[in-house]
C-alpha cells in the first residue's frame, strides 16, 4: 500500500485601502480550514485601527481598541467565539513605561430555559 502525502500550499492575499493601509488579509489553503479571513477596520479621523475581525478559523474572534487623548493604546478587548471576552488594558506613566493590565476574572451571565449554558459570539453565559 502506498502513502499519499497531501502536499500543503498556502497562499496569503492582502487587501488595501486608498490611503495605503491593509483592510483585509485572507490566508487560503488547500487544507482544512481552507480560508480564514482577517478584517482591519479604521477610525475615520485619528487614521488609527480600532477593529479587528477574524473568522474562519476554529473560532471567530474580534479585538477592539480605544486609545487615550495622545494616541496611545489604552484598552483592548478581545472576544472569542464561546468564551468570554477579555479586557487588556494599558498604562503609561510619566517615565513613558508601559504596564500591560489583563483582569483574570470575568462577569459570566444566565439565561436561557432550565439555567441551560448558553453561548454568545464573544460573550459566555452560565449558571
Amino acid at each position: 500500500m502506498k502513502n499519499k502525502i497531501q502536499e500543503r500550499i498556502d497562499e496569503v492575499v492582502s487587501y488595501y485601502d486608498a490611503s495605503g493601509r491593509l483592510t483585509e488579509e485572507e490566508f487560503r489553503s488547500n487544507v482544512s480550514p481552507s480560508t480564514i479571513s482577517t478584517r482591519f477596520t479604521y477610525d475615520s479621523l485619528s487614521g488609527r485601527l480600532d477593529h479587528v475581525e477574524r473568522s474562519g478559523g476554529e473560532k471567530n474572534s474580534e479585538a477592539f481598541a480605544n486609545y487615550d487623548s495622545l494616541g496611545r493604546l489604552s484598552e483592548l478587548v478581545i472576544c472569542t467565539e464561546g468564551q468570554a471576552c477579555r479586557v487588556r488594558y494599558y498604562e503609561v506613566d510619566e517615565d513613558y513605561t508601559e504596564r500591560v493590565y489583563e483582569p483574570a476574572q470575568s462577569i459570566e451571565l444566565s439565561f436561557g430555559k432550565r439555567n441551560a449554558y448558553r453561548t454568545i459570539f464573544g460573550m459566555t453565559a452560565e449558571k
